[in-house]
Formats: C-alpha cells, sequence, structure tokens
C-alpha cells in the first residue's frame, strides 16, 4: 500500500488550515519523517527589477564603452556575474571525485535570494561602482510611489 506524502504551504496563523493539517497528519499511521520549518521570503519583482533596469544596464553600459576594460564586449550575464561575485565573492568548485579545484567560481543563484541577500546584492553593487564613479539611477526613476487619496 503506498503511503501518504503531505508536501504543502500552510498559513497556520489561520485555524481551518492549521485544522485540516492536523486532521491529516491525525490519519497518518506509521514512522514518517516530519519537517516543519518557516517560510523565507524570496526577493520582490520590484528588486530584481531595480536591479536589472537600473544596477545592470548601468554598469553593462559603462563596460561596454569604448576604452573601458580589455576592449571585450560583455554580455548582461556576464556583467551580472562579475557584480554578484563582487558582491558575495568566489568559491574554489572541488571535483568531488579527484579532490582537484576544477574553477574558482561557485557563483550563487539570484533566483532563489531572500529579500535580505537581493538588497545587499544591489547595495554592495552600487557602492562598488560608486568606486569607478559610476552613478547608478535611484529606485524611484523606475517605480512611482503610491499616491494616497487618489
Amino acid at each position: 500500500m503506498a503511503r501518504t506524502h503531505i508536501d504543502q504551504l500552510c498559513n497556520l496563523s489561520d485555524r481551518p488550515t492549521k485544522q485540516r493539517l492536523m486532521a491529516q497528519i491525525g490519519s497518518l499511521d506509521g514512522l514518517y519523517e516530519v519537517d516543519i520549518r518557516p517560510t523565507v521570503e524570496r526577493h520582490s519583482d520590484r528588486q530584481r527589477g531595480y536591479f536589472h533596469a537600473g544596477v545592470l544596464k548601468t554598469f553593462h553600459a559603462f563596460i561596454n564603452q569604448p576604452g573601458v576594460g580589455d576592449g571585450r564586449h560583455r554580455s548582461m550575464a556576464q556583467c551580472k556575474d562579475i557584480l554578484v561575485a563582487e558582491a558575495f565573492g568566489t568559491a574554489p568548485v572541488i571535483h568531488p571525485l579527484t579532490g582537484e579545484m576544477m574553477s574558482q567560481w561557485d557563483r550563487p543563484s539570484t533566483k532563489d535570494f531572500t529579500i535580505e541577500q537581493y538588497s545587499e546584492l544591489i547595495e554592495k553593487s552600487i557602492a562598488w561602482l560608486a568606486g569607478f564613479g559610476i552613478e547608478v539611477p535611484p529606485p524611484s526613476l523606475y517605480y512611482e510611489e503610491a499616491k494616497h487619496g487618489v
């Protein structure tokens, strides 16, 4: 007989939801592994939008100017890799069988960044770019604040 598998996101502040979950658990029999943990809020669309439209595009335009850097064109993806590496550093990638270092790059995926991590990426990137005299436009240029009473 197939064993029940419960994998769901529950708002345990909602009493009926909590009661349904407890009823599901109460109907189980046998040995189960239970893992209950709070969710971590992922970054917001506004953070991602500002990073790409403001920070990343500004850096991309700067680094691809004639006479800047080594003259090679950098794609948006390459520019993003540079900013993430500057913000969070690099880590060696070790071959699992030989133990040898394969590369010096193990970039975290920004897709899974929390709100705090994305804020840190934006702040560190802006500070790093300022060291080169690059001014990143403020977020207010990209988003209108909600109008009160309208």
